[in-house]
């Protein structure tokens, strides 16, 4: 696969990759313990304001017990606390301990100090049209059927009454906004 016919995608994972590297790399500098690239996912969307670990899980598109098991891995390293829901008592509630949070704005300002050099690298204009086209709403994903109904058809179309409607914006979370995260 050459570059000219490679998707986006794969291209947006090695960005993801490209900033967990240079991430990782700070934080072992810095005398920290950087967290694997799963639990990277799952705290960003723990600072983007999921709580729920089932809603955690979704999100991730992860199993319950995957999402607990690195739930405890982060609270036994003092990153995390999991507390009772005050208002369904069958569930919990995740939250930054201090000194996660204090290391959460570590992580958020060497984000953007990435932010910074890539647009050093790219240009501040590549990177305001990036930036924008980042954060514009995209609408639900459509679903793809291919025109001929092969599974090899390369023309696609979307489906008509098929299509899932049941996406819920609040189960997706946006990447965060270089900065700081929003307060608990």
């Amino acid at each position: 696969m050459n570059s000219a016919t490679t998707t986006i995608l794969p291209k947006l994972l090695r960005a993801i990759y490209w900033f967990d590297e240079g991430l990782r790399q700070t934080q072992q500098r810095m005398g920290q313990t950087p967290v694997s690239r799963a639990q990277a996912m799952l705290l960003i969307n723990i600072a983007l304001g999921e709580r729920r670990p089932v809603r955690l899980a979704r999100a991730l598109g992860v199993t319950k017990q995957a999402v607990s098991l690195m739930l405890s891995d982060l609270q036994a390293a003092g990153r995390i606390s999991i507390v009772p829901d005050p208002a369904d008592a069958r569930a919990s509630l995740v939250e930054f301990s201090p000194s996660g949070a204090q290391e959460l704005g570590v992580i958020f300002d060497t984000l953007q100090a990435l932010e910074a050099h890539l647009a050093e690298v790219i240009g501040s204009d590549r990177m305001a049209v990036l930036r924008a086209a980042l954060d514009m709403e995209w609408g639900p994903p459509p679903t793809f059927v291919p025109a001929d109904g092969s599974s090899h058809s390369t023309s696609l179309e979307t489906s008509g009454s098929d299509a899932d409607t049941s996406f819920d914006p609040g189960e997706r979370r946006r990447p965060p906004r270089v900065g700081r995260p929003p307060k608990p």
